[in-house]
């Protein structure tokens, strides 16, 4: 599991964000997707996916139905 997940609230006008498209954490103590950032992806609103990098500088994504795949 993770000891934290620094997150921002998508609702807040002052960043200047217009439109979320997705989120990024890096893992750095395992190189794989955890089933909290599943669970993670299918409870946050607005659903969006999660991208997930590791220490091995592999990228895998969360999608917004739950399935992991090896991003590019």
């Amino acid at each position: 599991m993770h000891k934290t997940i620094i997150e921002f609230d998508s609702r807040d006008k002052s960043s200047g964000i217009k439109k979320l498209e997705a989120g990024f954490h890096t893992h750095v103590l395992s190189g794989l997707p955890e089933d909290c950032d599943v669970f993670y992806v299918l409870t946050r609103k607005p659903h969006i996916p999660e991208y997930i990098g590791t220490l091995d500088k592999k990228i895998y994504v969360v999608q917004t139905d739950g399935t992991i795949s090896l991003g590019k």
